[in-house]
């Protein structure tokens, strides 16, 4: 199924920063600190982690972090992660469509 049956397709308006994004949890997960902002229901197999990535101010500019996903997070074709050399970008004004849950994921948000 594609992401926007479990979203929609309507803008997601964020209040305040930090914003996370994650995959709701399954009854059989534990997860530590507090669910997600935003927690998409998705079936199995998973590609998101059930806190995956982060929105948050550093200095003047909002950056996407990664929170350690198993999978990582793309915006504008640079991928980061756990298993990537960095961990997050600056995101610049205009589109910055991510992909959750790594290359071929159809979580675009």
């Amino acid at each position: 199924m594609l992401p926007q049956f479990y979203v929609g397709v309507a803008p997601i308006a964020v209040a305040q920063l930090p914003f996370t994004v994650g995959r709701g949890a399954a009854p059989y997960e534990v997860t530590a600190g507090a669910p997600a902002d935003l927690a998409i229901a998705e079936p199995a197999p998973y590609r998101l982690s059930p806190l995956h990535f982060r929105l948050l101010v550093e200095g003047d500019q909002v950056w996407l972090r990664d929170l350690a996903s198993d999978l990582g997070t793309i915006v504008k074709q640079t991928p980061f992660g756990r298993d990537f050399p960095r961990d997050g970008l600056a995101l610049q004004p205009g589109d910055n469509t991510v992909v959750a849950g790594g290359r071929g994921s159809s979580t675009r948000l």
